[in-house]
Formats: C-alpha cells, structure tokens, sequence
C-alpha cells in the first residue's frame, strides 16, 4: 500500500525509466495494430466491399452497409481514435515518447504518421469513391443493357421473329429464346448445331436449306428461303429465314448470323385464299378458274409433247326439279355425293389399257350450278373416253339416299379430243358444250361425240333461244283451236288449243321446233302464262 502512493507521487514528479520505456511500448504497439488495421481496411477492405465482394455474413458488412455505416466511416473513427488517444496521453503527462528520444523523432513520427495517415485516407476515400462511381456507372450500363435485350426478346416473341448465329470456328449455333420456340425445342436440352438444326427441317426442303446456307457461308448473297420445320413432337412449321455472312476484320467470312420468321399463320391464310379463289366452297372441287389454269397448262404441254387428251362436259338431268322439289339443302348434299362419285367412282384402269411408260391423269372440276367437266389427259381414242363415260353413267345410275328420300340422277356428256376436235382451249369447251347439249336433245342420261355436223344444230338452237326471248315480248305466238269430237256420238265434247310460233323469217313452226328449246332456257313458264291468259 505504501508503494502506491510512492509511485503516484513519482509519476506527477520525475518519471521512472521504467514506466516511460513500457509506455512507449504500448503505445507503439496499439498505433502499430492500429495502423495495420486501418491500412488493411483501406488497401484490402474496402475495395473487395465497394466492388460488392464482401456481402457473406462473416464479415456483417452488409449490415454495417444497410445502416450507413460503411467502411470509410469505420477507417475514420479509428484514425479520430488515435488522434484523441494521443491528445489524452499528453494531457495526463503521459508521454509515449522518452525525452531522450523525442528529439530523435518518435513523438514526431508518431505526429508525421498520424498527418500522414489522415492525408491517406482522404485519398483512399476519394479514390475509392470514384471507384464506386465507376461501379455504378457500371451497374448502369449493366442494367441498360439487360433492358434493351428485354425490350428485344419481348419484340421477338411479339413479331415471331427468332435469330440465330453460326460461328465457323466452334461450328455452334447460338439461338435466341423466341427461336427455340419456334422451332418447338427445350433450350435446356437441345444443342444447336448445323446438322441438329437441319435435321429439324423436313425431308423435301433440307436439299434447299442445305443449299441456301452452303452459298451464304461462302459469300454469296441469298433472299430468303421458305421452308418447313418439324418440331420434335411433331407438329409442322412454316417458317421464313433470312441471312447474311459474318466478314471479320481480315475479311474471311467468320460466320452467318440471320433471322427465322414465323410463318405458318401466313401461310394458311394463303392457303385459305387460293382455297376460295381455286376451289369450289360446296364440294371442294377445282372451281372454273382452277380448271381453265389446268386445262392451259395441259394444252401447253400437250402442243410441246404431242399428247392427247379428252375432255367431258357433263350436265346432270333435271337438277333443277330437283332442287325446286326438294329444296336447296337437298340439292347441295346432292351435288357433294355427285362429286364423290365423279372422283373416286372414275378409276384410272378403267379408262385404258395402259402400256409402260403411258401417263394417265384425271381432273374433275365443278364448272357451276349442276355442270361438271372431267379432264383425262393421255386419253386418245374414243373407245377410252367411251369406257370412261360409260363408268361415269353406271356410277350415277345408283341410288343416291338423303335422309329419307331417295333419288336417281343421270346426266347428259359431251366428249372431245384433242388435237382433233380443237386446238385452243375455246373452240375445245364449246365444242364439248355442244355435244353435251345433243346427248340432251336426243333424250339424256347418254354421252355424244363432238362433230362438226352438231354445229350448225347448235347454232340454230341457240337462234332459235334467242328469238324465243323476243317473241314472247312481242306476242309472235297464236293459238289454234280445234274441237274434240267423240267417234262414238259425233258430238263436240271439248276445244283444244294448238301453239304456234309465227316467226318472222321462219314462218309457222309447230311446238316440237321451239318447247324443248323453251324448257332448256327456262322459258317455258313464261309461255304457258301466255297460253293461258290468251286461251282465258
């Protein structure tokens, strides 16, 4: 106890060697440790932090950060510290610094050390802040990018538009996302390369494909290529693919990069429209317009190759009792099963013998309303278009049942050759119309032959139409009447009335030369009211 105050009494008097050698110990050790810690805080510490490296949980640096307490704050309480710490030392006498060394520097080493230090950690802060700036920057620009590959995967998906990349050195593919979804792949799991990518294009458009890329990659321009895909889980694709080669700074190509459109929507909907504007609604046959591009193009190849062909003009009989009887739903299922018939009841073996190396083809189309024509290409003698034209009216000949009614039809067919009953595509359909229209004057459900005799019957047939029209305006019809007489009695039991048609350069035709004329062009009605209102 007596040493207590002893050594008290001797600190605030003179101070021993020994406490100022160990206080000068200590002292150098904690601003040692002191300045080894800061030095690590600042040289190690806070670049890892501020680069985003120190955010595990030993290091509770994402705390500190989360409350604003970061590591330049830390650095400069520590270097406050120190200051004070040295202050306090001084001002209760303890000295770190011998008098027998302060002259030779400690004191101001540790002063120099300490200016020093402050000097350093403004300029590590500075520094460190322009580095988080940079950072920022960084993650900026980062960011911005991230949004415009957004923005460019969100329009690929809208547009359906997918790109691609070959790069010849890896020989890989590199595929954006809307891509693998057009092609119907698992990106995880499929690995995009030249030979995967084209064996997903199908069988009869890979030669073309195969093709179109082999002269993009050796620098000739393409346009673009349609092509179909398969997708592994089988569905089918349309996809369109453009392309244009990667030339690298010496000028070697390096690679092709392109895009693969999405086109199967616009494809069908091509397809929809040459299906209305080629194609019969009602039975889905080739309609008119298809069949005159068929029948031009056979008359073309016809003329080139000398071969033959037939044509048969068909025109179903009484259709329109039918359909006035029955009504219209009737007739148009009736005109489906006549379709059918047409189509799958006309065999190819049943036309002609054919020898090897002997084409046949067969076309039926829907000309309109009750009409039909039947195009055999490769059909030369009459006894083939004969066999085929009898098939036909055995095939019609059969019971056709709609719902309970059950209905016969037959048909009237004319029948042309080529080159001999024609050599345009005009003079051959007229023809066949005006065979066709003899089989129906001579009594129907039969076929003729076109020749040159039925001309001149058609040409008055069709005069005699003609003037039946004006006839009727101009009332150029009288009746004649004559009594009906029983053989038994003698007696007048009744009048008929006879029609004649006073034409004027014809003369007085009786009604066999003018009413059949008349029920064909559907005049007969108007005629009969005539009759009537006169003989009334």
């Amino acid at each position: 106890m007596s040493e207590g105050p002893k050594s008290m009494a001797g600190s605030k008097g003179g101070k021993s060697p020994d406490w100022t050698a160990s206080r000068a110990v200590f002292v150098r050790s904690f601003v040692g440790q002191a300045v080894a810690v800061v030095a690590l805080a600042h040289v190690v510490l806070l670049p890892l932090f501020y680069a985003g490296l120190l955010s595990a949980p030993q290091f509770a640096l994402g705390a500190l950060a989360f409350c604003g307490i970061g590591i330049g704050m830390i650095a400069a309480r520590l270097a406050h510290v120190l200051t004070d710490l040295h202050a306090v030392l001084l001002h209760f006498g303890a000295d770190p610094v011998p008098k027998s060394t302060r002259r030779g520097g400690w004191g101001r080493t540790l002063q120099q050390l300490i200016r020093d230090f402050k000097y350093a950690h403004r300029q590590t802060v500075e520094t460190l802040r322009r580095l988080k700036s940079a950072y920022e920057d960084g993650q900026r620009e980062i960011t911005a990018s991230q949004s415009v590959a957004q923005q460019l995967t969100r329009a690929q998906r809208i547009a359906h538009v997918g790109s691609w990349e070959w790069e010849r050195a890896s020989d890989r593919v590199a595929c954006s996302d809307e891509m693998h979804h057009i092609l119907g792949v698992d990106p995880r799991r499929f690995h995009p390369t030249p030979g995967a990518i084209q064996a997903l294009v199908h069988a009869d458009d890979r030669r073309a494909f195969r093709r179109w890329l082999i002269k993009l990659a050796t620098g000739t321009p393409q346009q673009g290529l349609d092509v179909r895909v398969v997708a592994p889980a089988g569905e089918l694709r349309h996809v369109h693919i453009l392309g244009e080669a990667l030339v690298g700074a010496t000028g070697r190509i390096e690679g092709v990069a392109g895009t693969l459109q999405d086109a199967t929507e616009r494809t069908r909907a091509i397809q929809q429209i040459h299906r209305l504007a080629y194609f019969d609604v009602l039975t889905e046959l080739p309609n008119r317009s298809r069949f005159h591009e068929k029948l031009a193009e056979t008359l073309d190849s016809a003329k080139r190759n000398a071969t033959p062909f037939a044509i048969m003009f068909l025109d179903l009989d009484h259709f329109k009792r039918i359909n006035d009887t029955l009504g219209h739903a009737v007739g148009d299922d009736l005109l489906r099963i006549i379709a059918q018939r047409l189509t799958r009841g006309l065999r190819l073996e049943d036309i002609a013998v054919l020898t090897p190396g002997k084409a046949l083809e067969r076309d039926v189309c829907r000309q309109g309303g009750d009409e039909f024509i039947v195009l055999l290409n490769g059909v030369a003698t009459e006894s083939d278009a004969t066999r085929a034209a009898n098939r036909l009216l055995e095939t019609l000949a059969q019971p056709i049942v709609i719902g309970e009614q059950e209905i016969f039809v037959s048909a009237s067919i004319g029948i042309v050759l080529y080159p001999r009953d024609g050599d345009d595509l005009d003079s051959l359909l007229k023809n066949a119309d005006v065979a066709m229209y003899n089989a129906k004057s001579e009594g129907r459900n039969r076929f003729f032959f076109y020749n040159d005799s039925m001309r001149a019957a058609t040409a008055q047939r069709l005069s005699i139409e003609h003037d039946l029209r004006r006839a009727i305006e101009g009332e150029q019809f009288e009746l004649h009447y004559q009594p009906q007489i029983n053989v038994s009695t003698g007696q007048v039991v009744g009048i008929e009335a006879l029609i004649r048609w006073n034409h004027p350069t014809l003369g007085l035709l009786a009604p066999s030369n003018f009413i059949p004329v008349a029920e064909e062009a559907g005049l007969i009605m108007a005629i009969w009211e005539w009759v009537l209102v006169t003989a009334l």
